[in-house]
């Protein structure tokens, strides 16, 4: 009793650190903006969405709209109130540490599956991570689903399991690329002489699972699977060394390890994380499920260095985040249990201490406020951003939510800057006031 009872305090913890002030702490940007839009469409129009984000901005690929069906319900339940997507994302991170507790707690030792779960639900890094409303949420999920499968195929359960993962192979192409090379991975692994019954069943659930994107190519003269293919032909520079895209790119992973286990993108703390990888799978080189763990790292790695491109954001490494975690606190475990227990305190530890409540600058609140005060002002008006690029995107939503009318016709211009900018001096217009809310500051003008 007294276990369940701390184990519902700790997975109570890891809800409340995320909830608190999440409207001062939630992104509403770039990705919340367009997705909030499509589940409105979608509701609006009663059509279902067959694609859904740009892989890395204009230019790229199409993937499926599978994030958008999670964002449904809390769209619905809210009529489109932009929290929802928060809320969304939390719920499905507090869901995949839970379910990860209970996978490990079958297969581990009780710390093991205690450690990693308390890693991923106190790290600063994914509290944050699970703040942000994107396709990204679904990455650590899938991951779990893919170790799911990796234990339970056996040759017993292949006839099952072979055609599960298909279906889980095209479900990476609704969630995100970073994920289109672990179900290949799961094959090397598991494979063994399927029958062509059993193979049809295989490409049947690829199909059925990327159903949506293969009927948007059909009605489009395969457009996405043109920008598949000149996506991954541009940036693969081939002139490009072997040392000129290695070197960055573990660089990039040993900060991004520091940041996911500390809370800190140090070089020498990641560096010595990275050791412990290396000497794990050394100890554990036998462990079925480690020696995957360590495959299925060195393919995320491989995965972006076939991409002959290191503009790539951290998240592409997530793929590898749950093996990290799980290999690090493996060999944490061989330590005395008093040991043991006091350096994942420790580690925790600093991560707390890191931990912010206070509102972001470009937060949901933020952007609310910023409306909410110009609605109290005037009904209609010409807004005009002057803002760094991206930071604009939410705005527009939000003024439609409260019945504001954005008229590029209208005498009243509304200037809306950063705290600290210089004035407008437009011309033909005379300056009235400017109010300052959060980081912004509004400057109202009248066409004379």
């Amino acid at each position: 009793m007294l276990k369940k009872f701390l184990l519902f305090s700790l997975f109570f913890s890891f809800g409340l650190i995320r909830f608190a002030n999440l409207s001062g702490r939630m992104p509403f940007a770039w990705d919340q903006a367009r997705d909030i839009k499509a589940v409105s469409e979608m509701i609006q129009t009663h059509r279902p969405k067959l694609i859904g984000p740009v892989v890395r901005g204009e230019g790229g690929f199409l993937l499926g709209s599978l994030y958008y069906y999670f964002l449904l319900p809390g769209q619905l339940l809210t009529h489109g109130q932009p929290l929802a997507l928060a809320v969304t994302s939390i719920l499905i991170f507090l869901i995949f540490v839970l379910s990860l507790y209970f996978f490990l707690s079958h297969i581990e030792t009780s710390f093991v599956a205690l450690g990693v779960s308390s890693l991923f639900g106190f790290s600063w890094y994914f509290v944050g991570f699970s703040q942000i409303s994107w396709n990204a949420a679904l990455i650590l999920p899938y991951v779990l689903g893919i170790y799911w499968l990796f234990q339970w195929w056996t040759p017993a359960t292949q006839s099952k399991a072979l055609p599960l993962s298909g279906f889980f192979w095209g479900l990476a192409w609704q969630v995100h690329p970073s994920l289109f090379f672990l179900v290949p991975l799961l094959w090397l692994f598991k494979l063994r002489h399927p029958s062509i019954k059993t193979l049809s069943l295989t490409l049947a659930g690829l199909v059925f699972a990327m159903a949506p994107l293969i009927i948007f190519d059909f009605r489009h003269h395969f457009l996405n699977t043109r920008l598949f293919l000149k996506f991954f032909h541009q940036s693969s520079p081939h002139h490009l060394s072997l040392s000129f895209l290695l070197y960055p790119l573990l660089f990039k992973f040993i900060l991004t390890l520091s940041f996911w286990i500390f809370g800190i993108p140090n070089f020498w703390l990641g560096l010595g994380l990275s050791s412990l990888l290396v000497l794990s799978f050394i100890i554990y080189r036998h462990h079925p499920l480690v020696r995957f763990s360590w495959w299925l790292l060195i393919t995320n790695l491989l995965g972006l260095f076939l991409l002959h491109d290191l503009n790539f954001a951290e998240y592409y490494f997530l793929p590898s985040a749950l093996a990290s975690v799980y290999l690090i606190v493996k060999l944490i475990d061989l330590l005395s249990p008093k040991l043991s227990y006091l350096l994942l305190i420790g580690i925790l530890f600093i991560n707390i201490t890191r931990y912010q409540f206070s509102t972001l600058p470009y937060s949901l609140k933020t952007k609310q406020a910023v409306v909410i005060n110009i609605n109290q002002k005037a009904h209609q008006a010409d807004v005009f951003y002057q803002l760094p690029l991206g930071r604009t995107f939410g705005f527009d939503y939000l003024f439609h939510q409260l019945g504001f009318i954005l008229d590029p016709q209208s005498s009243l211009k509304i200037y809306l800057q950063e705290n600290g900018q210089p004035l407008p001096q437009p011309s033909h217009q005379h300056y009235l006031e400017t109010i300052h809310v959060f980081n912004y500051q509004l400057s109202f003008f009248v066409v004379e």
